[in-house]
C-alpha cells in the first residue's frame, strides 16, 4: 500500500511539474540506464516534444519504477498510463500474436530483426494487436534479442551437451517446450531471482543476450556462451504500446508526431545497439566469458532441434508464416 501511495503521489508530482503542456504522456519501461534503449526512450520523449513544439510533454518512468512489464501493460489497458514498452514474452496473457518470437532459430540476427519487424510483417503484427486489443503499436525496439546458451560451467557446443541441464525459463509453454527439446530441465525463476538462483545451483544456465546478461550482471556467475548463428532460445522484442483509446483522442498533427517519433527512434536504438553490442561482448570476455563458435554441423544440429518446437505450435505459426519469417531475413 505504501508503495502504490508513493507511486500515486510521484505521479502527481511530475504531472504538476508538466502543466505547461497541453497534454502529458506518462511513458514507463523497465530498462535501467546501462542499456542503449535506456537512451533511446529518453530520446523519444525528446522527439516528441520538438514535433509537437511542446504541446505534448512525455514523463519518462525508467528502472520499473511504475511496476514490472505485465503492471505497466495493465497500467496502458486501464487508462492509467499513457504508454509503456513490454516484451514478447510478457504479452502472452494479452495476446498470442507475438508468440511466435520464442519459438528458437526463427531469427538469426538483430539486422534479421529489423527486416521483420520494419517490414510488412511488423505492420501486419501491430495492425491485428489494434483490432483485436486496445494497445497500439507506437514502435519495435530491437534490444539484440538473440538468444544464446549461458551456462556457469559447462561449455555448450550441440544440443545435446544441454541434457538435463537446469535452465532458467519464464513459464511460457513455448519458452518451456524450446527448453526441453535440447534436453535440458526448464526451471522457472523470476529475473529479480535469477542472480542468487544461478548462485545457489538452483538453475545452471540460461537462453539470453548479451545486453539483458550485461545489464543485471549475470557475466559474474555465468562464464560460458556458445554463439550459435541463430536465436536457439527465441528472441526478444520490446515494443512500445499506447492504449488505442487514448491515442484516438489526440488531434491528428499529435497522432503524426508520436508515430514518427517512433519510427526515429526504432533507428536510433539500432545505431545504439550496433555501437554498444561488440563493446559489451569485449568486455565480458576480459571479465572471463569463455565464448565458443560452434561448427556448421552443430549449428545444423541446433536448427534441426528448433524445428520439433515449430511442429508443435502451428496454430501460432503455420508453416507459410514461417516461411515468411525467414525469407525476410534474407
Amino acid at each position: 500500500m505504501k508503495k502504490l501511495v508513493l507511486l500515486s503521489l510521484a505521479l502527481v508530482f511530475f504531472s504538476v511539474n508538466a502543466y505547461a503542456a497541453e497534454y502529458v504522456f506518462k511513458f514507463g519501461h523497465t530498462a535501467n540506464s546501462t542499456v542503449p534503449i535506456y537512451d533511446a526512450y529518453e530520446h523519444f520523449a525528446k522527439l516528441v516534444t520538438e514535433k509537437t513544439n511542446g504541446r505534448m510533454q512525455v514523463l519518462v518512468f525508467p528502472s520499473g519504477q511504475l511496476g514490472s512489464d505485465m503492471v505497466l501493460a495493465e497500467s496502458v489497458l486501464n487508462g492509467s498510463l499513457e504508454a509503456a514498452s513490454i516484451s514478447n514474452s510478457n504479452m502472452s496473457p494479452f495476446t498470442d500474436i507475438f508468440q511466435w518470437t520464442s519459438l528458437p532459430c526463427l531469427i538469426n540476427s538483430p539486422e534479421g530483426a529489423r527486416k521483420i519487424f520494419n517490414g510488412d510483417i511488423g505492420k501486419d503484427l501491430a495492425k491485428r494487436l489494434e483490432e483485436t486489443t486496445d494497445f497500439k503499436v507506437l514502435l519495435f525496439a530491437d534490444f539484440d534479442g538473440l538468444r544464446m546458451p549461458f551456462t556457469r560451467n559447462k561449455q555448450i557446443r550441440s544440443p545435446h551437451d544441454l541434457k538435463g541441464l537446469k535452465l532458467r525459463s519464464t513459464a511460457s509453454p513455448v519458452e518451456m517446450d524450446c527448453v526441453r527439446a535440447y534436453g535440458a530441465n526448464p526451471t522457472p525463476v523470476s529475473w529479480g531471482e535469477l542472480y542468487t538462483g544461478l548462485e545457489q545451483g538452483v538453475v545452471e544456465g540460461i537462453f539470453q543476450d548479451y545486453m539483458w546478461l550485461d545489464s543485471a550482471k549475470l557475466g559474474e556467475v555465468l562464464k560460458n556462451v556458445t554463439e550459435v548463428p541463430y536465436g536457439v532460445g527465441g528472441y526478444v522484442i520490446h515494443m512500445v504500446l499506447c492504449n488505442k483509446k487514448v491515442f484516438a483522442t489526440y488531434p491528428p498533427e499529435i497522432q503524426k508526431a508520436l508515430l514518427e517519433s517512433g519510427q526515429e527512434t526504432s533507428a536510433f536504438l539500432a545505431k545504439q545497439i550496433d555501437q554498444t553490442l561488440p563493446e559489451i561482448r569485449e568486455r565480458l570476455i576480459q571479465n572471463g566469458l569463455v565464448v565458443y563458435t560452434p561448427t556448421d554441423q552443430e549449428a545444423e544440429e541446433w536448427f534441426t532441434e528448433a524445428q520439433k518446437v515449430w511442429s508443435k505450435y502451428t496454430d501460432i505459426a503455420p508453416q507459410a508464416f514461417i516461411d515468411s519469417v525467414l525469407a525476410a531475413q534474407k
